[in-house]
């Protein structure tokens, strides 16, 4: 770690998207959350850090209407979440901190699912000055 950004109990950090600092004891409070529903494919950039910063994800949540596709949140080369699909599928992780690549934004590609299949995505982060 570099750049003086390290969750240790009482420590400030700031996240830099929307400019709110805590303590680093529970970082809910200065999360930003990206949220959203699909319907069949898609590949898209979900979070963009600005120039010098970088992301940590803290927490992923992705459903599916459907039985089948897979479903990949990465930063870079850095894979964050995995989803195959199957009925009934759901992936839930919380309380995690996945820190990114420098100035990489936080990837969704949603394939192999049929046009009409549905899937929702929540994504917590915060967004860090410097590198992790």
């Amino acid at each position: 770690m570099s750049g003086g950004n390290r969750f240790l109990v009482g420590n400030s950090i700031t996240n830099e998207r929307n400019d709110r600092s805590a303590i680093a004891v529970e970082t809910q409070m200065i999360e930003s959350t990206f949220s959203e529903e699909y319907e069949g494919e898609n590949t898209e950039e979900i979070a963009e850090p600005d120039n010098g910063n970088t992301l940590v994800v803290t927490d992923v949540f992705i459903g599916t209407s459907g039985n089948k596709g897979t479903f990949k949140l990465d930063i870079g080369d850095k894979k964050v979440a995995r989803m195959y699909g199957s009925q009934w599928t759901r992936f839930n992780v919380s309380e995690m901190t996945i820190p990114g690549e420098f100035e990489e934004p936080l990837e969704l590609d949603i394939s192999g699912v049929d046009s009409g299949q549905k899937t929702f995505v929540l994504v917590n982060f915060i967004e860090i000055k410097g590198r992790w």
